[in-house]
């Protein structure tokens, strides 16, 4: 997966794939923020739901067999609005885009579901702005049509 970098703030942002097992809630972590100097982590958020939330998930997609359903399935962008804040995205592949605050830790913002999601789809390959909008590619190819 490609890195984002961060000149301003002097860091290299990353999107992560979970580990197939599922077992290690704590991490891998789904974005990490390393330092462009030193490469020293600087925070890390995971997004691999808990327990009864990731069955349920799970449970909901058909075809699915949950050891991809949570990966991220893009690189973090940095989107700057016209005012000059910024905002980290990251899609995954369960169907989320999400928001973090790279000046606090990573906070999350926002997310918002924008796909139905599975191991083959969900939010996929580059997100994109034009400054005012955030561009989502989305490919639920395991859905059945329309």
């Amino acid at each position: 997966m490609p890195l984002a970098i961060d000149a301003k703030r002097r860091a290299v942002y990353a999107s992560t794939s979970e580990e197939y097992g599922m077992l290690n809630p704590a991490g891998p972590y789904s974005v990490i923020a390393y330092d462009l100097d030193t490469g020293e982590r600087r925070w890390q958020q995971q997004f691999l739901p808990a327990g009864a939330e990731r069955e349920a998930a799970c449970a909901s997609i058909a075809q699915t067999d949950c050891r991809n359903l949570f990966s991220m399935g893009t690189a973090p962008l940095i989107h700057t609005f016209p005012d000059g804040r910024q905002l980290l995205l990251a899609g995954q592949k369960w169907g989320y885009v999400y928001a973090l605050d790279p000046d606090a830790g990573g906070r999350v913002v926002w997310r918002n579901k924008v796909s139905t999601g599975g191991d083959m789809g969900g939010v996929l390959y580059g997100l994109a702005s034009d400054g005012a909008r955030v561009y989502v590619p989305v490919s639920d190819v395991d859905l059945p049509a329309p």
